[in-house]
C-alpha cells in the first residue's frame, strides 16, 4: 500500500509523506468539530472568548515587567560600578564591585 513497486519499478499507492499530510488534515478536522462544539454551546463560547482577551492583557503585563526589571537593572548595575549607591565612607570590598564594573 505505502511506496510498493509495480511493474517495471513503477511506484503505486500513496507515499509515506502523502499519507502523513492525510493524518495532519484529519487532526485538523477534529480541532475543527470542536471549534464549531465551542460556537454550538454559547456559555462556553464566552468563556473562550473571555480568556483570549484576558491573555492579551497578560501579555502587556509581562511586557511591562520585562521592561521595567531590565531598566532597574541597568540602573542598579551603574550606581554599584560607580560607587553612587552607597557613601565614599563606606568601605565596600572590591570583590563584591567588581562583577559592577562598567
Amino acid at each position: 500500500l505505502f511506496n510498493g513497486a509495480g511493474p517495471a519499478g513503477q511506484s503505486s499507492g500513496m507515499s509515506l509523506s502523502s499519507v502523513m499530510m492525510l493524518m495532519r488534515m484529519l487532526r485538523l478536522l477534529r480541532i475543527l468539530r470542536l471549534v464549531k462544539l465551542v460556537k454550538a454551546v454559547r456559555p462556553l463560547f464566552t468563556v473562550v472568548t473571555s480568556v483570549l482577551s484576558a491573555f492579551q492583557g497578560v501579555m502587556w503585563v509581562l511586557v511591562l515587567t520585562v521592561v521595567t526589571l531590565y531598566g532597574m537593572a541597568i540602573l542598579t548595575t551603574n550606581l554599584i560600578g560607580h560607587r553612587l549607591a552607597f557613601p565614599p565612607s563606606h568601605e565596600i570590598p572590591d570583590e563584591i564591585t567588581s562583577p559592577f564594573k562598567s
